[in-house]
């Protein structure tokens, strides 16, 4: 275990299980995105958008956050990765920070093919709506603060064994119109929100 510099007046552990660096944060702790969880691996398919590359700081005080940037058409705004999914309670995870458009959405889809969306304030955290395709169960949604405007957003879903998929999104608005689980509107092909590293555990 290594000490490194304080961020964010806190105190920041980083360490090594389960094959990904992580960092213990005040008592509990955090992955460092790898691979296929960064936002520019070709797994993940944009739909809508353009991905910034390592334009923000990172809650791990590099300066590897990405911007997501919506396109100028009216559609849904965001990017999605097919993953295998083990039987039980699937949880989707990223970190979101408020750009131009200050509403991220998260979605986790199953085997199934049903869906489970939330849309988070990122100036607060709050679940501000929710989507469903399907008959989704074992649905729930979370986010926590990471300090600097950055919050870890999370929706989870039960699934059986199988191939799923993880969706991420932006929103011009707390009240979206909703299109394969993910807010679709007019984009401006500027404006975005910041992302760091998603993924299914």
């Amino acid at each position: 275990m290594r000490r490194v510099a304080p961020f964010d007046a806190r105190a920041y552990y980083y360490y090594y299980g389960g094959g990904a660096a992580r960092r213990r944060v005040s008592g509990g702790a955090i992955w460092i995105p790898s691979g296929t969880e960064l936002f520019t691996d070709a797994a993940w398919n944009k739909v809508g958008v353009t991905v910034d590359a390592n334009v923000a700081v990172a809650p791990d005080g590099t300066t590897t956050g990405d911007k997501i940037i919506e396109a100028d058409t009216t559609a849904t705004h965001g990017a999605f990765q097919g993953v295998a999914m083990a039987a039980g309670v699937r949880t989707v995870q990223v970190y979101f920070k408020a750009g131009e458009r200050t509403h991220g959405a998260v979605s986790a889809v199953n085997p199934a093919g049903d869906r489970y969306a939330a849309l988070f304030d990122l100036s607060t955290g709050a679940v501000v709506d929710t989507d469903t395709v399907g008959s989704p169960t074992g649905t729930s949604e979370t986010s926590s603060s990471f300090g600097n405007g950055w919050f870890l957003c999370a929706v989870t879903i039960l699934a059986g064994a199988g191939d799923g998929f993880m969706q991420i999104g932006l929103s011009d608005t707390a009240s979206p119109s909703w299109a394969n689980n993910l807010p679709t509107y007019d984009g401006d092909g500027v404006s975005g929100i910041f992302a760091w590293g998603g993924r299914t555990i």
